[in-house]
């Protein structure tokens, strides 16, 4: 089976209750951006659930690629946090499951107050 890759050259697909997770150092009490792209690989439902986030149901997609981008954003509460990926469908087709492409973790910064008075 072929799966057009969106956003770079390799990818993983989550097959039925799958899960994929990393932990990555991160400064305690500071904002996080998690970018990550995923597509779907047939006409089922598809959901990727990230602890703490929720479930992303991922959507029928009509751009040039077949890829979306989706961010979350998290504030850690420790040194380190742990990216958890898990596909919660059982699917009829088990060949079927989320595409995730590409995956970025970004530090935010707080902006900060300028000197002009109005």
């Amino acid at each position: 089976m072929f799966f057009a890759v969106a956003h770079s050259v390799h990818a993983l697909r989550l097959g039925n209750e799958a899960s994929i997770s990393q932990y990555v150092p991160v400064k305690n009490g500071s904002l996080y951006s998690l970018t990550f792209g995923s597509s779907r690989t047939c006409a089922q439902d598809e959901v990727l659930r990230a602890p703490h986030f929720g479930d992303l149901p991922l959507q029928t997609l009509y751009s040039s690629d077949g890829g979306d981008t989706y961010a979350w954003a998290f504030r850690a509460t420790s040194n380190v946090a742990k990216v958890i990926f898990h596909n919660i469908g059982i699917h009829e087709d088990p060949a079927c499951g989320p595409l995730l492409d590409v995956v970025a973790i970004k530090e935010l910064y707080p902006p900060l107050p300028t000197r002009v008075k109005r």
